[in-house]
């Protein structure tokens, strides 16, 4: 299981993040996007989680991979 620590109203809360849906915000409008299976498995085989944005602002989302 994978998780993340957050502090709400002063206190440390885990939040699972081995579920699905996914969601990040477009790199150029902000604009929520839920990532479908097709998106999220291309996310993983090109890129990771850290390093990869997505943006809404065409057609359809598309990975912009961010070399760092």
């Amino acid at each position: 299981m994978f998780y993340v620590k957050v502090m709400y109203q002063g206190k440390l809360i885990q939040v699972d993040i081995s579920g699905r849906p996914f969601y990040t915000q477009c790199v150029n409008c902000g604009k929520e996007i839920e990532l479908d299976d097709d998106l999220f498995d291309e996310v993983l085989r090109n890129g990771d989680l850290l390093t990869t944005t997505i943006s809404c602002c065409s057609t359809k989302p598309k990975l912009q991979l961010v070399k760092g």
